[in-house]
C-alpha cells in the first residue's frame, strides 16, 4: 500500500441554478410591487387626508356665508344684477 496515493480521476458536481435564479428574479419582483403597492397607498391617505381638511373648511366657509345674508351690491353670475359673470348680450 502507497502512503501518498496518485489521484486517478477527478469528481465534478453540476448544479443547473436556472430554475432557482428565475424564482429569486420572480420574489424580487413581488417585493417590488408590494413596496409600490403601500406607498401609493400611503400617498393616496395623505392625500385623502389633505382633501378632507379642503372640503370641510369650504364647507364651513359657505356656512358662513349664509348665515351672513347677501351682501349689497353683490349678486350671483346670471341672476341678472350685472356681476362679473354677467355678459350684456
Amino acid at each position: 500500500m502507497r502512503s501518498n496515493p496518485t489521484p486517478r480521476g477527478f469528481v465534478t458536481v453540476h448544479t443547473d441554478r436556472t430554475q432557482r435564479r428565475a424564482i429569486e428574479a420572480q420574489l424580487l419582483q413581488a417585493q417590488k410591487m408590494e413596496m409600490v403597492g403601500q406607498l401609493t397607498g400611503g400617498v393616496a391617505h395623505d392625500f385623502n387626508n389633505i382633501l378632507a381638511v379642503v372640503t370641510g373648511n369650504l364647507h364651513l366657509q359657505r356656512e358662513a356665508l349664509v348665515a351672513a345674508g347677501p351682501i349689497a351690491g353683490t349678486s350671483r353670475p346670471g341672476d341678472g344684477g350685472g356681476g362679473p359673470g354677467d355678459h350684456a348680450d
